[in-house]
């Protein structure tokens, strides 16, 4: 009977998650020819996880030993910008704005997992300083890996469903006083 490594059953399930998403292709194409071992195991969630927003940085803290990783991505501005301006059009607060409640329980549902060795934060605050982002903080005994990238995909995808669901609320603004400009004409004569 031969066993397999569940850190090989884990690798593939990350591979097959990967496969049916828009997400990056280079990183299927990358580990199409690796053998699937315990090497290969780390090195890909590694990549993964730089894999699923457009900006991700990583830092490990050598003193406290514990890793940070900062996920940035456009969809996160343009879903904090669509947001302001919906809430600047129904005269809603941010607490009382209904896409940022779902994307909220969306966050803490994306980032609940089977460990007590890791919090997150965000800032997705018009009014909180630099750019939008998604924090993870974890130390070395944290062993979810693989629920790691099943929980920022799911994250990554609300985002992208929260975007669309904003840009069909929101409204042009009806004002009747508002006369568009006519055409420039293309014919240009010299004037006397």
């Amino acid at each position: 009977m031969t066993y397999v490594n569940w850190l090989s059953m884990h690798a593939l399930n990350i591979l097959k998650t990967f496969h049916g998403r828009d997400c990056n292709h280079a990183l299927l194409e990358e580990y199409a020819t690796h053998t699937i071992d315990d090497d290969v195991y780390y090195d890909l969630m590694t990549d993964a996880l730089l894999a699923i927003f457009a900006h991700t940085h990583h830092h490990f803290d050598e003193n406290d030993e514990f890793d940070v990783w900062v996920f940035m991505d456009p969809i996160i501005k343009e879903f904090v910008d669509l947001c302001g301006a919906y809430e600047l059009q129904r005269n809603l607060t941010e607490n009382t704005n209904p896409y940022r409640e779902t994307m909220l329980k969306a966050l803490h549902k994306g980032l609940r997992w089977n460990s007590y060795c890791y919090d997150y934060n965000w800032h997705l605050s018009s009014t909180d300083r630099g750019q939008m982002r998604l924090l993870l903080f974890y130390s070395a005994e944290f062993m979810v890996d693989s629920e790691v990238i099943h929980g920022l995909l799911n994250i990554y995808d609300e985002f992208h469903k929260q975007v669309t669901l904003l840009k069909e609320a929101l409204v042009p603004p009806q004002n009747s006083n508002i006369i568009p400009f006519p055409l420039v004409s293309t014919n240009l004569q010299e004037v006397a």
